[in-house]
C-alpha cells in the first residue's frame, strides 16, 4: 500500500509591522488576507491549513461582516 504524503501549512496569523516600511495593518485585514491564503491553498490541492487561533480568526471575520 502506497503511503500519500500530505502536504500543509500552518500559521499563527502575527499582526507585526512591514519590516521594510514600518507599517502594521489592521487585524481584520490580516484576517483577510489569512482567508485569501487559506482559499487559494484549497484551490492548490493543500491538504490543511491550520495555526493556532485560525478558528477564532475564521470566526472574528464573519462577526464583522
Amino acid at each position: 500500500m502506497k503511503k500519500k504524503i500530505e502536504f500543509g501549512i500552518s500559521t499563527f496569523a502575527d499582526v507585526m509591522p512591514d519590516p521594510h516600511t514600518g507599517i502594521t495593518i489592521s487585524q481584520a485585514e490580516r484576517i483577510r488576507q489569512v482567508v485569501d491564503d487559506i482559499v487559494l491553498a484549497d484551490k492548490l490541492g493543500v491538504d490543511f491549513y491550520g495555526g493556532a487561533n485560525i478558528t477564532d480568526l475564521i470566526l472574528q471575520l464573519h462577526r464583522q461582516r
